[in-house]
């Protein structure tokens, strides 16, 4: 999806100042990186991660600036992605979504130079046990954009940084929390075009995709045209239950009136963390559900379905 003008400013009416700022800083973002995803992985990260602000904001750092990065890291495929100036025009006709505006960011022209080498050994591995050729799995929307070829992908990558950064005596727990960090960003990326019409494939390459795409898992957000209503919708899903959580939180433990109500009483990091998985899980059904409604469709496009 492109989100790049989620946060346009002076469109509207104006906005609770909680959402004023965020849109600010998401511009801000956006701007820097390139990125569309941003916004949604953000908010979708800090969802989960927020205890990690209350008791280790190290470690909430290192996890937000890992989905940051993992947030773009899947479109390293996209058809104008151009590290080494080479251009991947023919992966264009596979798709309907429009992919001008893929790969063109700051942050996705250095993460497509260095994540590239581990993209192509990726490919190469996998093209040795599945029946597609190198060049199709790295097309636009295949291995790149499954669950299977991420995880192999990051491993290439990051086990042998940890492994280093440790055996140098450079290495810190928080480095670990920034790769699971990288790895959920990518993988919320996956959730977010599942929304758009194109859709993803989660099982690729064990599952074919089919002729129209037919066994990706699709919504009937368009890019270009209904994908910045998307990204602030679903961005703001997250966002507010995580902020809901963190003012409930903290008014239990500065308020004592409230202590009838304390239903996180005895709850360390790691439950708070499983109960904020949960609310992300709920928010990514949501997520999904919405996608699949005509509020996604543009209003040409409603009577012709």
């Amino acid at each position: 999806m492109d989100m790049r003008h989620v946060c346009s400013p002076g469109s509207g009416p104006p906005k609770p100042i909680t959402s004023f700022l965020f849109h600010i800083l998401l511009t801000h973002i956006d701007i820097m990186m390139g990125r569309n995803h941003t916004s949604i992985s953000v908010a979708w990260g800090f969802l989960i991660s927020s205890p990690l602000l209350l008791f280790n904001p190290i470690y909430f750092i290192a996890f937000i600036v890992g989905i940051v990065l993992g947030a773009v890291f899947p479109d390293i495929d996209a058809a104008n992605h151009n590290p080494y100036g080479q251009s991947n025009k023919p992966a264009r006709k596979y798709y309907d979504d429009d992919l001008e505006s893929e790969g063109t960011g700051g942050l996705m022209i250095l993460m497509g130079v260095v994540a590239n080498p581990a993209k192509h050994l990726t490919g190469f591995l996998v093209s040795k046990f599945t029946p597609y050729t190198k060049e199709e799995l790295l097309r636009h929307r295949a291995l790149m954009h499954s669950p299977f070829g991420i995880t192999l992908a990051l491993l290439i990558i990051f086990v042998p940084v940890n492994l280093i950064l440790f055996l140098i005596g450079f290495w810190h727990p928080a480095i670990l929390v920034g790769s699971f960090g990288v790895w959920l960003g990518a993988i919320f990326h996956l959730f977010e075009d599942s929304c758009t019409r194109t859709g993803i494939n989660f099982l690729y390459p064990f599952r074919e995709t089919g002729e129209n795409r037919v066994n990706c898992i699709k919504g009937n957000v368009c890019t270009g045209k209904t994908d910045n209503k998307a990204g602030r919708l679903f961005s703001q899903i997250f966002l507010y239950t995580g902020v809901i959580f963190l003012v409930y939180y903290v008014a239990l433990r500065k308020l004592p009136m409230l202590a009838p109500y304390d239903f996180l009483d005895g709850l360390g990091v790691g439950g708070l963390i499983f109960l904020t998985s949960l609310l992300s899980l709920a928010g990514l059904i949501i997520m999904l559900a919405l996608s699949k409604t005509e509020m996604f469709l543009p209003r040409e496009w409603r009577n012709y379905r």
